[in-house]
Formats: structure tokens, sequence, C-alpha cells
């Protein structure tokens, strides 16, 4: 489900906020962000390394030229309504292509690994992405031996559909 206040998405324990271009460059400096329905601080965060060099090489260059459809090129904070904290973050990479196919990652931040909170999120993108008339199939991959990557795609009903090396892909039709 949509949250209208704020351009949000919602699950039973997660909101789920795309950032603007201004909340990357906050998040990037590791300034607190606030939960986009409540206004509630967060607990304090720290930048996971491995985004460190996304967020600069990747999504702010390509969030700063984006325009209204900037949920398809930043980063997507998930965190836990009750206790606000960050539990992970997803990315699609880039808008849907020529024949509506479009990519998902997504990390779960250690200490909130194994709570499906991953599993939960997903599922509620996927619902966002079926709503979305561009988006005609999701797409996604995995190292073959992230056995709990693999069980959240099983669970949002991924296919697999192929191996690139050590790189597992994966398939889902939207709609």
């Amino acid at each position: 489900m949509i949250n209208e206040a704020v351009f949000a998405l919602e699950s039973d324990r997660l909101l789920i906020q795309p950032l603007t271009y201004a909340q990357v460059l906050q998040y990037q400096a590791g300034a607190i962000l606030f939960q986009p329905a409540t206004g509630v601080p967060q607990p304090a965060y720290t930048v996971p390394p491995e985004l460190v060099e996304v967020l600069a090489d990747f999504i702010l260059p390509n969030l700063k030229a984006a325009g209204a459809q900037y949920y398809f090129h930043t980063l997507w904070l998930i965190s836990e309504k009750q206790a606000g904290h960050v539990v992970g973050s997803f990315l699609f990479k880039g808008r849907p292509d020529a024949q509506g196919r479009i990519e998902i990652g997504y990390g779960t931040e250690g200490d909130f690994q194994g709570r499906g909170y991953m599993t939960e999120a997903l599922a509620t993108a996927l619902q966002w992405a079926d709503s979305q008339p561009e988006i005609i199939e999701m797409h996604a991959e995995t190292e073959v031996d992230n056995l709990a990557s693999i069980q959240v795609l099983k669970k949002n009903n991924f296919e697999q559909c192929g191996q690139k090396g050590t790189l597992l892909c994966w398939r889902k039709p939207c709609q």
C-alpha cells in the first residue's frame, strides 16, 4: 500500500521510502533521516561500506538527472515502523527497458537478517511494481551461495532464468 502523505510504501511492519537527491546526500553524510510517515528520528545509522561507492558512482549521478521518476534511480530505505531502525535497502537499476524489464538489488543489515524483513519489503515493492504500467517483469541476481537471498526470491515467486558465472539470474512477471 502507498502512504499518500509522503511517497512511501508500507507493509505490516515496514516503511519503505525512496530517497530524494537531498535525502541521499544526507544519508551519504551520515545524517539522521526521519521516518517518512511519522517524522520520528531514526536511531543513529552508518552507511554500509558496500553502499558508499554505489552512492557516489551510480545513484547520485543518475538521480540528479532523473526528474519526477526519481524512484527508479534512487536508494529505497526500509525501516521498522515501531522502532524506526533501518533494516535494509533496495534499488532499481534504472528505468524499465523497452521490454518492460527492471532489475532490483537489495540488502539487509546484518543485525536484522533472518527476520523476514527483505521478503516482506520485496513483496511490497512487487505490489507497487504491479501498479506501474511500464513494468512488465522484475529481475534480480544473487550469488549461487547466498542461500538467504535465494530464499527471499523464491518466497516472492521469482523463477531462476539463467546463470552468469557465480550469479544466478531470476525473474518474476508483474501485473
